[in-house]
């Protein structure tokens, strides 16, 4: 089953929070561990997919926190990314749990942005850090120029608010070209690299640092 299949099963019966949870636990446990190999300066960072439904549990903040105590970790090294469409309907819940979030220095990201119908009166709040383009509109560039012009007005707005912005899906060399163009920050995709597990991305963080050693 793929992920586009399993993830929303896993939301309609409410799987989804208690995955939520175990992944954020292993993600924190896990950076803590490669942060201590691999010192760096502001340390390794890591973002974790947070789901609409567990948005809206009361305790989601608080279970957060307590991951963050238990692991070691520093909450500025966490970044919980957010989709774009969890925010519709819930917009006086999100606020009240950016303002929770910003009380604990963790950071928001805004993931899937542009495919949603949410008000955008949340992005200037503080704990938001970043938004992160739909790979719906990067797919389309740069053949289609209404696209360009689309992304375009996307990273001017995300600039405009101080955010850093993040181009998702990126899979050829002519879209991260017009991203440079369009003064894209950062890119994921299959551009730079697939999925990997923890083992090979700690060989990848090796391998840096002995570059950068050299």
């Amino acid at each position: 089953m793929s992920p586009g299949e399993f993830l929303p099963l896993a939301d309609e019966t409410g799987l989804i929070i208690q995955i939520d949870r175990l992944m954020l636990r292993k993600a924190a446990a896990q950076l803590v561990l490669w942060q201590q190999q691999f010192p760096e300066n502001p340390p390794l960072g890591v973002s974790v997919n947070i789901s609409g439904k567990h948005i809206t549990q009361p305790d989601f903040v608080e279970y957060i926190v307590g991951v963050l105590n238990q692991t070691g970790l520093n909450p500025a090294s966490l970044n919980l990314e957010i989709t774009e469409n969890a925010v519709m309907g819930n917009n006086e819940i999100f606020l009240e749990v950016l303002d929770k979030l910003k009380e604990h220095g963790i950071q928001v990201q805004i993931d899937d942005f542009g495919v949603g119908y949410s008000s955008l009166n949340y992005l200037s709040h503080a704990s938001i850090n970043v938004l992160k383009i739909d790979r719906s509109f990067i797919g389309k560039i740069p053949k289609d120029p209404d696209y360009i012009k689309i992304v375009q007005a996307i990273i001017k707005l995300t600039h405009g608010l101080g955010l850093t912005v993040v181009a998702e899906g990126v899979e050829t060399k002519e879209q991260l070209a017009q991203l440079n163009l369009l003064e894209c920050e950062y890119i994921q995709g299959r551009l730079i690299s697939m999925p990997e597990d923890y083992q090979n991305i700690a060989n990848l963080l090796q391998k840096e640092r002995r570059t950068v050693q050299a």
